[in-house]
């Protein structure tokens, strides 16, 4: 199983932003059959860390995990709504025992 963690911060960017980029990665798993299981969220704001959303997703295989990242559904939420806002977008993936 293949964990794929990400942090975005949006300095600067409007909770509407915010909000419209955590609706539409939401709504990715019923379009992308190789997503197991995904969580996304925004910061709680508890810490004076910049990173706004929060996104874990959990894939059976590098090459399902691959196939997310290459989905024209992944590609257009990142296009449209991600990389015209963001400031950072920090990405790690693990394997889980």
């Amino acid at each position: 199983m293949i964990r794929h963690t990400v942090l975005i911060a949006f300095e600067g960017a409007g909770p509407s932003v915010v909000d419209t980029v955590v609706a539409e990665l939401r709504a990715l798993p019923p379009k992308v059959p190789e997503i197991v299981d995904y969580t996304v969220g925004s910061d709680l704001g508890l810490s004076d860390a910049p990173p706004t959303v929060v996104v874990i997703g959990d894939f059976a295989t590098v090459d399902d995990w691959r196939t997310y990242q290459a989905h024209p559904e992944h590609v257009r939420v990142l296009e449209d709504h991600i990389r015209p806002h963001a400031s950072s977008i920090t990405r790690a993936q693990i394997e889980l025992a």
